[in-house]
């Protein structure tokens, strides 16, 4: 009776390692790449239902949204569809390059809950760290608040994490020391080559751009870099590449 106990309690064991490991890699951390002739070790991105229970924890999406996937939305419009189709693009590559992307929502678009999946989708799919900051519920916070002391996401993937989203952002609605540290945030992330999608009504034109921020010279950057995703108007529209003085 002993030894059928332990082989049934080891039996559980290997089942529930082989449900919570990652596909990628069985569990063992890291993946064998071929590269030039050579067989090497790369540290994986591990999907397995811990690490993405972790991550979505971490990454301020509301847990609500935890479920969302962009295949499971029903798009309302032909836009809407543009914009999941484009967005489902990205999801189709094992690694992704640098992403410095607008979506600019359109009024037959709900482009929140569109760009909500995705990001669900990159932490569950393919196992990127992501941070979801709506600057709606920034700005209510109380001036003296310290944003590496916010209990509602992981502060540290600012800089560190895969893939910043930053929602609803306006000029002048941010108090001032949650201002700066997001354009400190921006400003490293464009500097160590960091993905960063911004979504919601993007500004026109150079002057519009300067404004944007209490540094005029990140204003111009995202304007030169940044390319928009705007539903209903064709393919990524490019940033700007004209003389700016």
């Amino acid at each position: 009776m002993e030894n059928t106990i332990q082989l049934k309690s080891g039996t559980n064991f290997w089942i529930s390692r082989e449900q919570n490991s990652c596909p990628l890699c069985e569990g063992v951390g890291f993946q064998l790449i071929a590269s030039q002739g050579q067989t090497l070790a790369r540290k994986c991105r591990c999907i397995s239902a811990a690490r993405i229970h972790n991550l979505q924890s971490r990454s301020g999406l509301p847990e609500q949204s935890w479920g969302e996937s962009l295949p499971a939305l029903n798009p309302r419009s032909l836009e809407e569809i543009q914009l999941v189709d484009s967005l489902k693009q990205f999801l189709e590559k094992k690694d992704l390059p640098l992403l410095q992307l607008w979506i600019a929502p359109s009024p037959k678009t709900n482009a929140l809950l569109v760009s909500r999946a995705f990001a669900n989708e990159l932490i569950g799919t393919l196992g990127y760290c992501c941070l979801w900051l709506d600057c709606t519920e920034l700005a209510q916070l109380p001036a003296r608040t310290n944003p590496a002391h916010l209990s509602r996401f992981d502060p540290t993937l600012a800089l560190g994490g895969d893939f910043l989203f930053l929602v609803n952002y306006r000029k002048g609605a941010l108090k001032s020391k949650m201002q700066n540290w997001l354009e400190e945030v921006l400003e490293e992330r464009l500097k160590n080559r960091k993905s960063v999608f911004f979504i919601g009504p993007r500004p026109e034109g150079f002057v519009d751009h300067q404004q944007l921020f209490t540094n005029p010279t990140l204003g111009i950057s995202i304007l030169r870099k940044f390319r928009t995703l705007e539903p209903g108007k064709g393919e990524l529209l490019p940033p700007h590449t004209g003389w700016l003085f």
